[in-house]
């Protein structure tokens, strides 16, 4: 008798939880500002003391977490308007081709707002480190796309050739970021391990004189394969670990 009264206050209190949270999400979604985020927080941290059962706990933190999210990742006030200029750089990219022409152009716009933001709230503020980090990761992303489209057509020399400069243009983008600000896990990671990779297998390409050796190439340019793999791998790892 106890045992299903708790059963169905649980459920009840469930029921009451999910309802305040849906309210919450309703808000941010109309208008997902960090203005709005704040003022439903309140509504969800009360959804997760009320919530008994695993499901609805695990759901009202999820959705508190992603509000979280939502105003940490809101601009200082000092620096909104360089923000929202970088975040439009961000959002234009995003729908050009993959090609490194379109990463270099990326990395040359927002560099000078990155600086003037860093200079404004300091090179180790959180979103400071958050955004340079995403111009970064955003041109490795690029980059590794149009490495692996040259390496599929290597088994001619014009193929060759086209590789070869696609890698030299890699090559210069990243000797072109490697002083930009960047969160420290990323860096020494997915960031490090695709530069080490790139440089081996571009000084492998540029030592190569014989532009009929196929077999030089095909070994650098399995080499280069493992930035696309290992890209995809570090990637992951980096954002659980957000």
């Amino acid at each position: 008798m106890n045992e299903q009264a708790t059963k169905t206050d649980g459920t009840q209190a469930d029921k009451q939880a999910m309802q305040l949270l849906q309210q919450a999400i309703d808000a941010c979604n109309d208008n997902p500002t960090a203005q709005v985020a704040r003022e439903m927080m309140p509504l969800a941290d009360k959804a997760c003391q009320m919530a008994v059962g695993a499901y609805a706990r695990a759901r009202c933190m999820e959705n508190r977490r992603l509000m979280q999210e939502i105003i940490d990742n809101e601009p200082p006030a000092e620096v909104a308007a360089e923000a929202r200029q970088v975040e439009q750089a961000l959002n234009d990219f995003v729908r050009q081709p993959d090609e490194i022409r379109f990463a270099r152009q990326l990395v040359e716009q927002t560099r000078p707002l990155l600086d003037t933001i860093a200079q404004r709230i300091g090179r180790e503020h959180p979103y400071y480190l958050r955004l340079s980090t995403r111009v970064v990761d955003d041109a490795i992303n690029n980059m590794s796309a149009e490495i692996n489209l040259r390496m599929q057509d290597i088994d001619n020399q014009q193929g060759r050739l086209r590789a070869k400069l696609t890698v030299t243009q890699a090559m210069a983008l990243f000797r072109a970021m490697d002083d930009m600000d960047m969160i420290p896990q990323f860096k020494s990671g997915r960031y490090s391990e695709n530069r080490i990779t790139l440089s081996t297998a571009y000084n492998k390409i540029m030592h190569n004189t014989d532009s009929g050796g196929r077999g030089s190439w095909h070994w650098a340019m399995q080499l280069l394969g493992w930035i696309v793999i290992i890209g995809i791998i570090l990637i992951v790892k980096w954002a659980c670990s957000r």
